[in-house]
């Protein structure tokens, strides 16, 4: 009984803590006009994916028509979007929009490719003899999957053709929203709540350049903005995992939070493991660092035509701070990205606080058993002494 009860104590305040759930709706190129001439609106440019709770809506606009964007917006449950599709890209005005205003809002852009020369084999972006970049604008962007439930969507995205065929290789975008508190599906099983969605980002096969002697190694520039007027991200905040259960071997996890998540407020955020994987095949074995950089102030001018610019407009400028954060992949004497032409990486991006370490049913199972049997031993084995003892002095007076 006593074992039943401690059994109790740990698994339901852990059941408990499940937020309400989210359905996941969406919708492709939302609005877009029969005489739309720039591209075919039966073709995906446009995702708007709705994550509807009893009291806001979790809105993700992912779009490709420029480099890959994602914007998370907050709004309250009927608000409508809103999209000028005829100035799409080719305006500094705001060209879309919430009806009423979000209450938040946090976007991100796939801004470059880096190849970079590491012959010291540091795998140290910041110590790179020469670099390459690959301008995201100039591969050809497709979905080529979407995977749609009442709680989750999957979208996978292909970048290939860099500069008209100039360069071989290809990028694989893989975005997800999420309904309800979990881990994804592939290591490093990133925790996530109800507002978040996930990126895996795969760079593979990418074409090195000859004259970095099969010595590259590659990062991603990332561009981060959100709608707080005047403050940007001051840093990446390291923390430790109460276990490697999810990602086995990494207790670390980074997080780049905006000023609201900073003051224990709800505000956007990225989270990361600092991990990446050489093959499709995820293992320990198959695993390197992932290496991030300083944050740095940049100009609106890295993304225009972009959906940040065409969300945020004349913002960009003069009201709000955006920011790139430099990713890189590999570590000393790994064979260089040559060695296996492979490199993913996961991370989400989120509204509310980071999600708090918990355990698993299973590790609460154990932690139960392993602590339960030897209590229940303990107070058994305690009564049956005392027992025992009372009854020997009790016999005492008759033996005598």
């Amino acid at each position: 009984m006593l074992w039943l009860t401690l059994v109790a104590i740990l698994i339901i305040p852990a059941l408990s803590q499940q937020d309400p759930v989210r359905e996941i709706h969406w919708a492709s190129n939302p609005g877009c006009p029969d005489n739309f001439t720039r591209w075919d609106c039966n073709e995906t440019q446009i995702l708007h994916v709705m994550a509807k709770g009893p009291n806001d809506t979790i809105n993700y606009l992912w779009a490709f028509y420029s480099k890959p964007a994602l914007l998370m917006a907050v709004t309250e449950p009927e608000a409508r979007l809103q999209i000028d599709w005829n100035q799409l890209g080719n305006s500094s005005k705001r060209l879309i929009r919430f009806d009423p205003q979000p209450t938040y809002s946090f976007g991100l852009v796939l801004d470059r490719i880096i190849e970079f020369y590491d012959p010291l084999d540091k795998a140290d972006m910041t110590q790179a003899n020469s670099s390459i970049v690959w301008d995201c604008r100039k591969f050809s962007w497709t979905v080529k999957d979407v995977t749609s439930g009442v709680e989750n969507l999957r979208v996978e995205l292909l970048g290939n053709n860099y500069g008209n065929g100039s360069k071989i290789g290809n990028v694989s975008v893989v975005l997800s929203a999420f309904g309800r508190d979990g881990y994804g599906p592939l290591l490093p099983h990133m925790q996530h709540s109800n507002n978040a969605s996930q990126v895996e980002i795969t760079l593979k096969n990418l074409e090195t350049s000859e004259d970095f002697k099969s010595e590259s190694r590659f990062g991603l520039q990332l561009m981060v903005v959100d709608s707080v007027p005047g403050e940007g991200m001051d840093e990446v905040f390291h923390r430790r995992s109460l276990d490697d259960e999810h990602t086995p071997g990494v207790f670390d996890i980074n997080t780049l939070q905006t000023p609201e998540v900073r003051k224990g407020e709800a505000g956007g955020y990225m989270e990361w493991r600092p991990v990446a994987y050489t093959s499709p095949v995820r293992a320990i074995e198959e695993s390197t660092s992932a290496v991030h950089y300083p944050l740095r102030n940049v100009s609106q001018a890295h993304l225009k035509g972009t959906l940040l610019h065409d969300f945020y407009g004349h913002n960009l400028a003069h009201v709000l701070v955006p920011q790139s954060l430099n990713i890189s992949f590999g570590i000393a004497e790994d064979g260089f990205y040559d060695a296996t032409k492979y490199n993913a990486w996961t991370f989400t991006m989120a509204y509310g606080q980071p999600p708090k370490d918990k355990f698993s049913l299973l590790v609460i199972m154990i932690l139960a058993v392993g602590l339960g049997l030897p209590t229940v031993i303990f107070v058994f084995g305690g009564t049956y002494m005392c027992v025992k003892k009372c009854r020997t002095r009790r016999d005492e007076p008759l033996v005598n």
